[in-house]
């Protein structure tokens, strides 16, 4: 029985997750639109979220790009931070995100003005996993992505990216 509750309770916010992101980055019909909310901390872990994932650019491999969003109004210090899963990218000394604002990561620097980057590594045009780490190694927060039915087909190289609807919800 302790096995299996270790089991359980370790693949606990797996489906969660899963079940977060694939919602929360479809797009409601204008009449679905939830009632305005207050931005703020993302979830009881991090003040960190992806917000916004290019994988699979039109015509241009090279302009995939991440975001992430501080939901803090505190500004926080993520020199040493680290991007892995699908890519590798550690954050420059100095590097800070101020409190409610966001940060980008390009594959090439020179396609979106005042990003960070390069990183090494491609995302995946089929899906993949994507996970910003502390400097202590500390996983913050991780993002799936995926371009199989439910996910929107506008992100799987139509020019659009997938774009977290909710920061607030993590």
């Amino acid at each position: 029985m302790k096995k299996r509750a270790e089991k359980r309770n370790g693949n606990l916010f797996r489906p969660l997750i899963g079940i977060l992101l694939l919602g929360a980055f479809i797009y409601p019909a204008a009449s679905d639109a939830a009632p305005e909310r207050a931005e703020g901390p993302a979830t009881r872990f991090s003040d960190l979220t992806i917000t916004e994932i290019m994988y699979n650019p039109l015509n241009n491999p090279t302009n995939e790009f991440i975001e992430i969003y501080n939901t803090s109004p505190v500004d926080m210090d993520i020199s040493g931070f680290q991007l892995k899963g699908e890519i590798d990218f550690t954050f420059p000394a100095n590097t800070t995100l101020s409190g409610n604002r966001y940060i980008v990561v390009a594959k090439d620097t020179s396609t979106i003005n005042g990003s960070k980057g390069p990183w090494l590594g491609s995302l995946n045009d089929a899906g993949g996993t994507i996970k910003l780490y502390s400097n202590h190694g500390v996983l913050h927060c991780h993002a799936e992505y995926n371009d199989n039915y439910l996910w929107p087909k506008a992100a799987d190289g139509f020019g659009h990216s997938l774009v977290l609807a909710r920061p607030d919800y993590g």
